[in-house]
């Protein structure tokens, strides 16, 4: 009975795990009936036999891995198995090569990363251990991201071959990964070295940006700290690529800007310098070339050497090469100046000027001519012909002004006035063509004595340009009251009104306007208007009251005389000149408005106070309106309210008096 001789075999191991025909009974069972899990346990158990030779217990571990691989699917389980042999023997190089397989299926890169660690250790040749190192090192950067480690896998790389080329150039990027810059920088100066044609271009390229780097870096973090010697070493690398790289924009850039920063002028002119030759032969600037450089070279020489007649040179070497470019007949200019050479900025624009062809192209170095005369020389004269001939190519504002102050200045006002229509049309925005217009309309109506014209263009300034334009509004106002135009002078008030935020003025300005509509124009109704703006900007003022009165009477406009009444009332200080003026707003409210409550209470009130024609007043509408039931109920509650002996008993005939009619 097999399996009663498998239960006596297991039960004899379990007493004594390293009886060796129990064993081999189960193992040769299991393997014959494919039980591959009870098979792999006692493997397991079986490798960890005390008393087990070496090379015994690393086969059972093997067939243990194999299983588990081969027929398990079980990846962990030979990964562990592995281990084990591995732990038994370092040096079993298919072992390790099995695990390390294993790991790299499975993605177990820190597992990996020590397994490929104990290649490394466990080779015994410099070629093995070199590769290991490698291995190890993209294991890191490229599986763990951990660049530090990386590094530290290429610098043991390195250790094993120092003029390993893969392992140098991993070692520096491994720091410059890990931001380590400062450790890189000799790594980079060997690999420089060592390297030959394009390459040693690029290796002395990477060597320079990290010096740049450090240096700036060490700038800003320490403003105020001596010059840092790698600013110096960052310009030596960057020649060097210039050697093989002669005609290197990014080199030629930094050696230009790290002059520039050390403050190395002459060197900078001679990297200019070089520059510009080359530019010139090959024209490898894409478009900053020659001209460009020369300028540059002449901004340079004047600002850091103090060099103007170099300067000057230079510029105009670039201007000769291409007169029509702005930026160099600029620089051309500012350097010529700063030199006082103004006769030779005028003799080199007007010769530029008459050999030109086109008109816009001549008009600028006249226009150049003009700024060069007008502040720096001050001859104003020949400026202005300048100007004048650039206007023959069309117009232009720079011009036109500049000509307009000198004919003002000579006292030629009919020629300003002309200028500045021109000037307006042609402004560059409302507010510009707004205000040279203004100006022609001071000119028309002072030194030209056309106060007419002058109107015209003020009212169409407000009309057409700027409604809100007050300084029109006023210059406008005062020709049309000098002209006698009251119609224009009201119009002028009135959109002054309409604009004016100046709550001090609005007061004049509507009562003017009221009383040119009263007296000038006889327009009631405008006048009312005028009258109301001017009550709202002094309310406590009268005179405006009382006119409106007057007005709204005329127009038999009862319900706003009855409002107008009420308030001039609230303001009227004369106790008798208040009363009239109740009792006429209580009897427009009755008369014309039916409105009887209305006229009561305006006269109640009145009669409170003790005013006897506002209390024959009331009896007389009570009567007038059959409303005497109700004059009784008030003076009877008046008389009981009131306690002094003499009004009580006159309240009470009022009653009585109220109660006959």
């Amino acid at each position: 009975d097999e399996d009663a001789a498998a239960k006596l075999a297991r039960d004899i191991l379990a007493a004594d795990v390293a009886d060796p025909e129990a064993a081999a009974f189960l193992e040769d069972r299991c393997r014959r009936r494919g039980e591959w899990h009870e098979l792999r346990e006692l493997l397991y158990a079986a490798g960890r036999v005390p008393g087990l030779s070496l090379e015994a217990r690393k086969q059972r571990f093997r067939e243990v891995a194999l299983i588990c691989e081969r027929r398990l699917d079980d990846a962990d389980g030979a990964i562990q198995a592995w281990k084990q042999v591995v732990t038994l023997d370092v040096s079993d190089r298919e072992a390790r090569s099995a695990l390390s397989r294993l790991l790299e299926q499975l993605g177990r890169w820190d597992d990996l990363a020590q397994a490929v660690e104990r290649d490394a250790v466990a080779a015994v040749d410099d070629t093995t251990k070199l590769e290991a190192y490698k291995r190890r090192a993209r294991l890191h950067a490229e599986r763990r991201r951990d660049q530090a480690e990386a590094a530290l896998a290429w610098r043991a790389a390195l250790d094993v071959s120092p003029r390993d080329p893969e392992a140098r150039d991993g070692w520096i990027a491994g720091l410059v990964a890990a931001n380590a810059l400062a450790q890189a920088v000799a790594p980079m100066r060997e690999r420089a070295l060592d390297a030959h044609g394009g390459e040693r271009a690029e290796a002395y390229r990477a060597l320079a940006r990290t010096l740049d780097h450090l240096a700036h870096q060490r700038a800003e973090e320490s403003p105020g700290a001596p010059l840092d010697a790698r600013w110096e070493e960052a310009v030596e690398a960057w020649t060097r690529v210039l050697d093989d790289a002669t005609q290197d924009l990014e080199a030629l850039d930094r050696l230009e800007a790290l002059d520039r920063r050390i403050g190395h002028w002459e060197r900078l002119m001679r990297t200019l310098s070089y520059r510009a030759d080359l530019a010139y032969r090959s024209n490898v600037d894409h478009g900053r070339g020659h001209i460009e450089v020369l300028v540059r070279m002449g901004q340079a020489a004047e600002q850091a050497l103090g060099d103007l007649a170099r300067a000057a040179e230079l510029c105009q070497r670039a201007f000769e090469l291409d007169p029509r470019n702005e930026p160099v007949l600029d620089a051309l200019t500012a350097a010529y100046a700063r030199s006082e050479r103004y006769r030779d900025i005028v003799t080199l624009l007007n010769e530029r000027a008459h050999a030109e062809h086109a008109p816009s192209q001549r008009a600028a170095f006249y226009r150049r001519i003009a700024r060069v005369l007008s502040p720096r020389v001050r001859h104003a004269a020949a400026a202005e012909e300048a100007y004048q001939q650039e206007l023959e190519a069309g117009e232009d504002r720079e011009a036109l002004l500049f000509i307009v102050q000198r004919a003002e200045h000579r006292g030629d006002f009919e020629e300003a006035e002309r200028l500045l229509v021109r000037i307006a049309d042609i402004a560059e925005s409302t507010e510009e063509r707004r205000d040279r217009l203004a100006r022609r309309a001071d000119l028309l109506a002072d030194a030209l004595e056309r106060p007419a014209e002058a109107a015209e263009v003020l009212s169409h300034i407000v009309r057409e340009l700027d409604p809100g334009h007050l300084p029109s509004l006023g210059r406008l106002g005062d020709l049309a009251e000098a002209a006698g135009d009251t119609r224009l002078l009201a119009d002028t008030l009135e959109r002054t009104l309409t604009v004016g935020d100046d709550t001090s003025l609005r007061a004049p300005i509507a009562e003017r306007l009221a009383r040119l509509y009263l007296h000038d124009l006889g327009d009631p109704v405008r006048a009312v208007s005028a009258l109301t703006r001017w009550h709202d900007a002094s309310p406590f003022e009268q005179e405006p009251l009382r006119l409106l009165v007057t007005v709204l009477e005329s127009l038999g406009r009862a319900r706003d005389l009855v409002a107008a009444l009420d308030v001039l009332a609230e303001l009227e200080g004369d106790p008798a000149e208040e009363s009239a003026l109740v009792r006429r707003a209580a009897a427009l409210s009755f008369q014309h408005l039916g409105d009887f409550e209305g006229a009561q209470a305006r006269l109640e009130s009145s009669v409170r106070a003790g005013d006897a024609e506002a209390q024959r007043d009331y009896l007389e509408l009570a009567t007038r309106a059959q409303r005497g039931d109700a004059v009784v109920s008030f003076f009877s509650d008046l008389a009981s309210e009131t306690e002094e002996p003499s009004a009580q008993r006159q309240r009470w005939l009022a009653a009585a008096s109220a109660a006959e009619r």
